[in-house]
């Protein structure tokens, strides 16, 4: 009888590995989606795990496919939902701290920028130095009227890395809402020359036709 219950047991261990080792596998598969940008795939094969059931013990692997999940229907645009997904994923894995960059992306997305500003704040207390976050913290402050100090955290940003086009994007918009043309157009001018096609409208909107990196006077 003794033999038969470890036998029991042992077989118990062994189908909760490999059940185990099936959802960290299909985590990973998620991640790799997410990472090549094939992000239906992603959801519809998160779908499929999440259809299966979390069990205890799988919390780990299934915060991250609820937050693998989440950006991708991020990126589909399907806001509600992926903030919905990203916080399961946190509270799946409180170490998926990435998931508030994104919730905080998505608030801004939506005009809610006091919202966007607390979770990335959060996101950034735990990653001080993401350059991301910092241009969104910026980002949320120039919206909330505080361009100074929007300021000061986009030129923390490009210190950490200054061939980021998109950081100098963030600071000419800063520059232009400080008042500072000339830097806003220089800002404008190395984000597009740095290839970040959005700054094109920067150019044309702070530079006009000037070839010295000036606003024409009108």
């Amino acid at each position: 009888m003794k033999q038969f219950k470890l036998t029991l047991v042992l077989l118990s261990i062994i189908f909760y590995s490999y059940s185990q080792g099936d959802f960290k596998a299909g985590a990973e598969k998620m991640k790799s989606l997410v990472e090549a940008e094939n992000y239906r795939e992603a959801m519809q094969y998160g779908d499929k795990l999440i259809g299966e059931g979390v069990k205890e013990g799988y919390e780990k692997y299934a915060g991250q496919v609820y937050l693998y999940r989440g950006i991708a229907k991020f990126n589909f645009e399907i806001f509600d939902d992926a903030i919905v997904d990203l916080k399961q994923g946190v509270a799946f894995n409180k170490t998926l701290t990435e998931a508030y960059y994104y919730i905080a992306e998505i608030y801004y997305d939506l005009s809610s920028y006091s919202m966007a500003l607390e979770n990335v704040i959060y996101f950034l207390e735990q990653h001080p130095d993401d350059t991301k976050g910092l241009a969104l913290k910026s980002r949320c402050l120039l919206e909330l009227g505080e361009p100074m100090a929007a300021k000061i955290i986009i030129q923390k940003a490009i210190a950490l890395v200054s061939s980021d086009p998109e950081l100098y994007y963030v600071r000419a918009s800063v520059n232009r809402a400080l008042g500072e043309d000339d830097k806003a157009c220089k800002d404008a001018k190395i984000s597009y020359k740095f290839g970040y096609e959005d700054a094109k409208g920067l150019v044309d909107s702070y530079c006009g036709n000037s070839e010295d990196g000036t606003k024409t006077q009108k």
